[in-house]
């Protein structure tokens, strides 16, 4: 049944995974703009200035502060750049209003967002995850990240967390993503800020790479920052952009490209337990030939020992110490097959048939000595 009229459905706004707060076309006129102010016009703009509307209205509804809180010459450096806008009162009693400027909002929110995680502070990795759920859509960029990892051929299927926490914030990660973007600038930009003693300013890095084009730099740039790279924050005492890799990457970066220290060593006193001075593998491999030369013993249908032979051969065994075997994860019945595994993968030994018994005998000329293994 139709009553005469049409419910009008709203076009949802086309963004890309990484827009989730805010958009990022254009950013970088704003931030040139941003660069160029005084730290005083930036303290006012982030501190008195009311945050824009997510979506547009009318001037005289926007939310304003008096002008009278700023003083003339920092509300004239804004309203010439285009930050703010002064809004005439409607009577003598009012003072006038001053607003954000028109078309600033996504620029103001990354801002905000910038002041409120503080992702390149060092010790704030608990930001990060809230950043991820603020600024992206989950399902796409868990989709971006599982691409970058199947081109380094991992092919396991990852949660958004455990990408996170398995390759996102170790160090890594910056070059993988540049092999996937197969962009020759993104590992400029990458070298560049890693050897920078911290953050870069974000409105100087197309000038820091020589003959580069700074619209391609800041197309790259976005992309690493879509793909957790690199992060945005604020200087705490300029307000200046900055743009560099998770503080706890760059401190693995800077670990990993160190020469490796060996930790001295500390004399024990009075040690209560040692381990053998030679190699265990090879101590354990030459008892079990021994015992098999002395009594070659009897094996299944499927090679496996009986019980009562593993029991044998564990007599035979040096004794190690229990944190050793806690820190190597065997035990003594382990080490006997371990011995078994190598004897017959280096072709010590091999099985003889005994009339209706099968025996492990040692290989070549042990075996021709030996009158319980058939020649």
């Amino acid at each position: 049944m139709s009553y005469g009229y049409r419910v009008r459905s709203k076009e949802k706004e086309s963004r890309d995974f990484f827009e989730k707060a805010y958009r990022r076309e254009n950013l970088e006129v704003w931030d040139a703009k941003w660069h160029a102010l005084s730290v005083q016009a930036r303290h006012f703009f982030l501190h008195a200035i009311k945050s824009p509307p997510k979506k547009p209205s009318a001037k005289s509804n926007a939310p304003g502060v008096s002008a009278n809180r700023f003083p003339t010459p920092i509300l004239e450096e804004l309203t010439a750049a285009g930050f703010v806008e002064v809004v005439a009162a409607k009577s003598k009693a009012f003072s006038d209003s001053v607003i954000a400027g028109d078309g600033i909002n996504d620029f103001a929110t990354r801002l905000r967002a910038m002041q409120r995680y503080h992702l390149l502070v060092a010790g704030n990795s608990s930001e990060f995850r809230k950043y991820i759920n603020y600024a992206f859509d989950g399902a796409t960029l868990t989709a971006v990240l599982s691409t970058v990892l199947r081109n380094q051929q991992i092919l396991d299927g990852y949660y958004l967390d455990e990408i996170i926490k398995l390759y996102v914030i170790h160090h890594r990660w910056p070059f993988w993503v540049a092999s996937s973007l197969k962009e020759p600038l993104a590992e400029k930009i990458l070298d560049l800020i890693r050897q920078a003693e911290g953050p870069v300013p974000l409105a100087e890095l197309p000038n820091r790479i020589g003959g580069s084009d700074p619209a391609k730099v800041r197309e790259i740039v976005d992309k690493l920052i879509a793909r957790l790279v690199l992060v945005e924050d604020l200087q705490p005492k300029t307000w200046e952009i900055l743009v560099g890799l998770l503080p706890s990457v760059r401190e693995q970066l800077i670990r990993v490209n160190q020469p490796y220290e060996r930790p001295p060593l500390l004399v024990c006193e009075r040690p209560k337990e040692v381990g053998p001075s030679g190699s265990v593998i090879v101590n354990d491999l030459r008892a079990i030939l021994l015992e098999i030369a002395s009594e070659p013993p009897r094996v299944r249908q499927d090679q496996a020992l009986f019980t009562k032979e593993i029991e044998r051969f564990q007599t035979v065994q040096e004794p190690l110490a229990a944190w050793l075997l806690d820190v190597l994860k065997w035990s003594n019945e382990s080490r006997v097959h371990q011995s078994i595994a190598w004897a017959r993968a280096l072709q010590l030994v091999k099985e003889v048939t005994d009339g209706k018994q099968i025996r492990l005998c040692l290989n070549s000329v042990s075996v021709r000595n030996s009158q319980s293994c058939a020649a």
